[in-house]
């Protein structure tokens, strides 16, 4: 890893670094060596500090956090969720269920896609029938004359409104049979019509 680090041979590498020698870089020479990626602002190790001052300067970093943004287990447990935690296992065992918790939040959105889509063709059926039944409504009323072609938007505005208001208020309406329908629907006897006009035909052949 140090030789692809450093862009040479393994070789070198144990030649330069495993002599059992200490080796100190700075972390401008790391930087400059490949051995780093970055550096971040830290207070600078003083240039005659002993190896054990340095490992300790090290290990004091690693304890505190890097930035102003990291959050430590105290900080954490300030938090309404983390308040009742007890100690730092607790706090971490409440991370952990947000984690499982997280890890189902796809499969969630996704099945609740999938019934906002079946809610939907619900719905787009619903509309369609009480379509169909408003209309089937409105032309029987029109065909007996209770309503015409004036007065039909109005009756079909109080049916979308309300299926069931609009239902009593068509049932209210009387219907207006056309006068020859009376006439020539059969009745199976014959009526004061049919015998005034036999009466006319008759004096007619006389």
């Amino acid at each position: 890893m140090l030789a692809s680090k450093l862009k040479t041979d393994k070789a070198q590498v144990k030649s330069s670094y495993f002599d059992d020698n200490d080796h100190w870089l700075t972390a401008g020479e790391a930087f400059s060596l490949g051995l780093v990626d970055g550096i971040y602002d830290a207070d600078p190790v003083p240039d005659d500090s002993t190896p054990e001052q340095i490992y300790s300067i090290f290990n004091n970093r690693l304890e505190r956090p890097l930035n102003d943004n990291q959050m430590n287990l105290e900080e954490l447990k300030k938090r309404p969720r983390f308040k009742d935690c007890a100690d730092d296992a607790a706090a971490l065992k409440e991370i952990d269920n947000l984690e499982k918790a997280a890890e189902k939040v796809p499969a969630l959105e996704q099945e609740n896609t999938e019934l906002k889509a079946k809610v939907k063709g619900f719905e787009e059926k619903a509309a369609a029938d009480e379509a169909t039944e408003r209309a089937s409504l409105l032309d029987a009323a029109e065909q007996d004359g209770r309503i015409n072609a004036q007065t039909r938007p109005t009756f079909e505005n109080i049916l979308k409104r309300d299926m069931a208001e609009g239902k009593a208020a068509l049932a209210a309406l009387t219907p207006k049979r056309k006068v020859m329908e009376d006439i020539n629907r059969p009745t199976g006897k014959e009526g004061p019509w049919a015998r005034r006009m036999k009466e006319i035909n008759d004096n007619l052949n006389k």
